[in-house]
């Protein structure tokens, strides 16, 4: 069952609870809350969140707000996937995860929310923050930011050897001080650094509300296509993988080049050398120079040839370079690399009618030895490039155009004032081109209790549908239809019935109505929208507002 996560999609808690969903590798849905039309204060909102704060979760009709204990439910409940042990169940490491997170709530949380708050949430209201605040919060967020340096000298992490949850805790407001207002407390802090630059790659996966076009209500074949009979080929299983997670500006540089044969990166291992979380040895991947760069190229860095690719960063800028690879787990098991591609482009010919788009070749490539992280180094190449994203997401995407750069002659402008000629100003604002529509019908979503009993009904005419026909007499959308049908249904995949539905046992009696089929939470769902970057959101409308932390 996929998660709703109630909140603004850049919202600091809701991005959040956001990336500790993708830790534990948790679907989620992100129902969008227009907190600046003030909707999370309203009666409705107050129903599922009675402070009127962002966020709050909906799992299966079970409601949880407070986004620590929102991140703490998921990390329990799907312990055995995703990231492991960010709560760890032995006594003495969860008490020291408690620990961790007392530390981050009393120690980090006051003082960098305080910081955005006259920095940001004051701009945003158009008040003056109060500067005196300011260098006040800083110089106790520096002092508490030495004593992290000490503790993090003897270990990786705040709560040992792991990456915990109360690492975690600390991303949405640490991202908001140290990259989006630039305030430079780690370069003097090594240890603190090489932690917080990896929480702060993790974060670059951003909340995005998700937006589905409306879909071709089309047909699609795969549905009557039976299970194909395929086997696993083992023959080239014998190599051992390395499982790195990759920041996703590098993959996406990395993912442009379609050529094969490319030099993409070098790597050095270095035997001898200790990184700051004690493991030895150290790993740094160096990526091909700037051929048009006139600095000169430290001699002690690796050399690569002229068809090196080097792929710019599409954030423009200075160019992050060099990364480290930190090993998280040296002996993984039980995890496999399995690849599939479709046995054959398409039917032709006289095997056109044997023909499966379902079917796939399946080939075991490898077992997963080691599972690491590249993070780049926190170096100034890499706070240039963290400057100029926040910059490129923060500006608005309508600014204000002055009348006399508009292009308008004086004339115009006085016609302007009279109420005639409006018209010179249509081109001031681009409006985006509309999309092609297909030539597909829309169909209105009737209430889930009416359409299980109209499913019912026609399952009581004949025991057997196909989508077709099902689609023709309900007249509801092929999504919405099949999210239903699977709860009272099952497609056949095989067989004489190849590709019809058929009611469940359970269902396949007289007088069966609605109200016997368990449905979704009743929780109402928000609209999605777009996000405003411009609008930079937060939990709370005023100081009362804020999150409580315990």
């Amino acid at each position: 069952m996929v998660i709703r996560l109630h909140g603004h999609a850049i919202a600091p808690l809701v991005r959040l609870v956001a990336e500790v969903c993708r830790e534990k590798e948790v679907p989620y849905e992100l129902v969008n809350v227009e907190v600046y039309k003030g909707e999370h204060k309203t009666p409705a909102f107050r129903e599922f969140q009675p402070f009127g704060q962002v966020p709050y979760i909906d799992d299966d009709g079970f409601i949880l707000y407070e986004s620590r204990a929102i991140c703490k439910y998921i990390a329990k409940k799907y312990a055995s996937q995703g990231t492991p042990n960010l709560v760890p169940n032995d006594p003495k490491a969860e008490a020291l995860f408690e620990q961790a997170a007392s530390i981050e709530a009393s120690n980090f949380y006051p003082f960098a929310v305080g910081i955005a708050t006259e920095k940001i949430i004051k701009k945003h209201r158009g008040l003056e923050p109060n500067e005196v605040k300011v260098s006040e919060l800083l110089n106790n967020l520096n002092a508490k930011l030495d004593i992290y340096e000490v503790i993090l000298g003897k270990q990786a992490y705040l709560a040992g050897g792991s990456i915990t949850l109360a690492d975690l805790f600390h991303l949405p407001y640490g991202t908001i001080v140290f990259e989006e207002l630039g305030y430079d407390m780690l370069e003097s802090r090594p240890n603190v650094a090489s932690c917080t630059s990896l929480l702060l790659v993790m974060d670059e996966f951003a909340v995005e509300d998700e937006k589905k076009p409306f879909e071709a209500e089309a047909h699609n074949d795969e549905d009557t296509q039976p299970d194909p009979d395929e086997e696993l080929m083992l023959d080239k299983g014998n190599g051992r993988v390395w499982l790195v997670k990759i920041p996703k500006h590098l993959m996406v540089r990395w993912a442009a080049i379609d050529t094969e044969d490319i030099h993409l990166a070098t790597i050095r291992v270095y035997k001898n050398a200790v990184s700051p979380s004690g493991r030895s040895p150290r790993i740094f991947l160096f990526l091909p120079p700037d051929p048009n760069d006139p600095t000169p190229r430290d001699p002690v860095l690796p050399v690569f040839s002229p068809d090196a690719a080097f792929i710019p960063s599409v954030e423009g800028g200075m160019q992050v370079d060099r990364y480290e690879l930190e090993m998280v787990n040296e002996d993984v098991e039980n995890q496999l690399v399995v690849a599939e591609r479709p046995k054959d482009p398409g039917p032709q010919g006289s095997n056109s009618a044997s023909y499966n788009p379902r079917a796939r070749t399946t080939i075991l490539t490898g077992r997963v030895k080691h599972e690491c992280n590249l993070r780049p180094l926190f170096n100034e190449s890499y706070r240039q490039q963290m400057r100029e994203r926040t910059r490129k997401y923060n500006t608005p995407r309508r600014q204000i155009l002055m009348i006399e750069e508009a292009g308008v002659s004086r004339g115009g402008i006085n016609r302007l004032s009279s109420g005639v000629n409006a018209g010179s100003f249509a081109d001031m604002i681009k409006s985006k081109p509309k999309p092609a529509k297909g030539t597909f019908e829309r169909m209105a979503r009737m209430p889930r209790n009416q359409l299980l009993d109209l499913l019912f009904s026609l399952f009581r005419e004949q025991p057997r549908w196909s989508i077709k026909p099902l689609r023709e007499r309900t007249q509801q959308p092929e999504a919405y239809l099949k999210e239903v049908l699977t709860a009272i249904a099952t497609l056949n995949r095989s067989g004489e019935y190849n590709g019809l539905w058929e009611l469940n046992d359970v269902f396949a009696k007289d007088g069966m109505k609605s109200e016997n089929v368990p449905g979704p939470s009743s929780v109402p769902g928000g609209v999605s929208g777009d996000v405003a970057m411009d609008d930079y959101d937060e939990d709370e409308d005023d100081d009362d507002d804020m999150e409580e932390v315990s």
